[in-house]
């Protein structure tokens, strides 16, 4: 046995995946846990991080413990919507049957194929897992669940769709893994000149006119981020997203339609207006809006949320809300979400205290 499997999701050279992966790196450094990251679709290099290739689950045999980080990775959404398309794409897997069987042995039956390994479902998002294509794998994702050491969803309705499945299992409130990175050492001031934007999932990219009005209403010059685009050179990449983070430590506030982006630009400390379409479904696929309000809400934070409609308005009405967000004490709703951060944090560490080389 060979210490610690740590299993991410295939990163198509986005920041917001990028910093989940750093984060495993460095919470599992800070333990001093002998770990090998993993992928099961080709990505083996993502800026400074190196994977290696996972392929058999055969290979799961050969570790102490199975760490599953983040992402929706045993999520049969997923595998269905994302993870069969991608292996025949790119010609990984000669049918979509064997694909979608590639997929089911490597994220639901580790247990078989590793019957002595301590397995943990860390971060995961389990949106969609109870829709209707779903259901033929209940039996499969039921007996993962109950085979895991610890299952921690990110958010609150994937807390209750896994609870429902496996009433028995080990099953806590978790947090996304993205949390866990530490924040730039930065210095902060509310006298920044400038906040931060990025806008590409609910709202397209070039709809970004709004934010020129808002930085005419607050005096503000808005800054663009290329969020999605890590950058294909590795060094360049890891560079490319430190600044990326400064930037959001330094900013006033920042503006976004993105999960991942939100949520780094509060884990500096940085307040967000996170803008979201509440009439997408809870199981619209992976990149669906509804993670967003659960993430806001599971935080406590509903009222940094603003619904886009029709996109009419919508510097008039950020300017509102960030009036509104002053009064409600920003300060304050940080200091309470960092408080719970860092229990979850120990509480992982207590999860993998007493496996070997911790």
């Amino acid at each position: 046995m060979t210490g610690t499997a740590v299993i991410s999701a295939f990163n198509p050279l986005n920041c917001g995946m990028y910093s989940v992966d750093l984060a495993a790196e460095q919470f599992f450094g800070e333990l001093q846990l002998p770990v090998t990251h993993l992928v099961s679709q080709a990505r083996l290099r993502t800026g400074r991080l190196r994977f290696r290739l996972l392929r058999s689950p055969a290979e799961l045999a050969a570790y102490d413990n199975i760490v599953y980080w983040g992402d929706f990775l045993n999520n049969p959404m997923w595998g269905e919507r994302d993870y069969v398309p991608r292996e025949l794409k790119h010609g990984w897997s000669r049918s979509a049957d064997a694909a979608w069987a590639q997929w089911r042995t490597l994220y639901l039956e580790a247990r078989h194929h590793a019957p002595r390994a301590r397995i943990f479902a860390i971060g995961g998002c389990f949106l969609g897992a109870d829709a209707a294509t779903a259901r033929p794998l209940d039996d499969d994702l039921r007996g993962f669940l109950d085979s895991a050491e610890l299952v921690t969803p990110r958010d609150g309705r994937s807390l209750d769709i896994v609870r429902a499945m496996a009433p028995d299992a080990r099953i806590e409130e978790g947090m996304d893994c993205a949390w866990l990175l530490a924040p730039p050492s930065v210095a902060r001031t509310r006298e920044a000149g400038y906040f931060v934007c990025f806008l590409g999932r609910t709202l397209e990219a070039g709809d970004r006119g709004f934010l020129d009005e808002l930085g005419r209403r607050t005096g503000l010059k808005p800054v663009w981020l290329d969020w999605l685009r890590l950058g294909k050179s590795p060094w360049l990449a890891d560079r490319r997203f430190r600044r990326m983070r400064r930037l959001l430590a330094g900013a006033r506030f920042v503006v976004t339609d993105t999960y991942h982006l939100g949520i780094n630009a509060l884990n500096c400390a940085t307040p967000v207006v996170c803008l979201f379409d509440g009439s997408r479904q809870v199981q619209d696929g992976t990149l669906g809006d509804y993670k967003k309000l659960a993430l806001m809400e599971q935080l406590g934070l509903a009222d940094w949320l603003l619904e886009v409609g029709d996109g009419r308005d919508l510097a008039p009405r950020i300017a509102g809300r960030l009036e509104a967000l002053s009064a409600a004490g920003i300060d304050g709703a940080l200091a309470t979400f960092s408080t719970r951060r860092e229990r979850y944090r120990q509480r992982l560490r207590e999860a993998f205290r007493g496996t070997p080389g911790a």
